[in-house]
């Protein structure tokens, strides 16, 4: 590909950020999609080079197609799409309220289809195949308490890459999912666990051993690496799953 033009969803903190900053390092322009102005602002001015800011809600089909028709503009069709945006909002089924159910699914699941859709379009256009990686979590192998509508939408997420990388092998464009695990500072939008729930959240992450099999954490730079590493593949293979977890 001659075009190295890539989205970040998510890439103003955290993981996010720091596959921008990789991405740059390996000659791409990049456009960081996230919600708000300022700290997307802030990123840009701290990562440099070819960044592009991009206020984005990826969980809203209009802001989707309109982000992806702005990078069009300033930079061109985009060759890589990193879905990274993501949202953690711990509850109780008791409290799987519409508003809560909706939210992750939106953000977690819907946002990442949205941007597929709208990446393989212009992949598929400028006739030169292309790489999308959808970022999981490793809460898909561990029942953590009260992630399970979080935990599911990145099931849900990692059963589509796999439907939709048979859709498009013979196409040039790769799906590529990559779990991660713990990091000190993931940078998607977070809620805390209520005050109500916070006892019973860490009894039961306690008996069922969830803080020792998550491990200590890492530092977003290091699987951030490692994500970047799967885009320098040679394009006669691909990589269909990594898994990075605290050591």
């Amino acid at each position: 590909m001659t075009d190295r033009i890539a989205v970040v969803t998510g890439g103003s903190l955290g993981l996010g950020r720091e596959v921008a900053r990789c991405l740059l390092a390996d000659g791409y322009k990049v456009a960081i999609f996230g919600r708000g102005q300022a700290s997307l602002d802030e990123a840009v001015a701290e990562l440099g080079g070819d960044a592009l800011a991009v206020s984005v809600d990826v969980a809203d089909n209009d802001s989707v197609v309109a982000g992806f028709a702005a990078v069009d503009r300033a930079l061109g069709p985009v060759s890589v799409l990193v879905n990274n945006a993501a949202l953690y909002r711990p509850f109780g089924i008791e409290d799987a309220t519409p508003e809560a159910v909706q939210q992750l699914v939106n953000i977690n699941y819907c946002g990442p289809v949205y941007c597929m859709r709208e990446a393989v379009k212009r992949m598929r256009a400028h006739g030169a195949g292309g790489d999308i990686v959808n970022v999981s979590s490793e809460s898909v192998r561990q029942s953590t308490p009260f992630f399970s509508v979080y935990t599911s939408t990145k099931a849900a997420l990692e059963t589509m890459t796999r439907i939709i990388g048979e859709e498009l092998r013979e196409e040039g464009i790769r799906l590529m999912l990559f779990r991660v695990g713990r990091m000190h500072s993931h940078g998607a939008a977070s809620m805390p666990v209520p005050e109500s729930l916070l006892p019973r959240f860490i009894e039961r992450c306690t008996a069922e051993g969830a803080s020792h099999w998550t491990g200590a954490g890492m530092v977003p730079a290091s699987p951030a690496q490692a994500l970047a590493a799967l885009l320098r593949t040679p394009r006669d293979a691909r990589v269909e799953l990594v898994e990075v977890r605290s050591h």
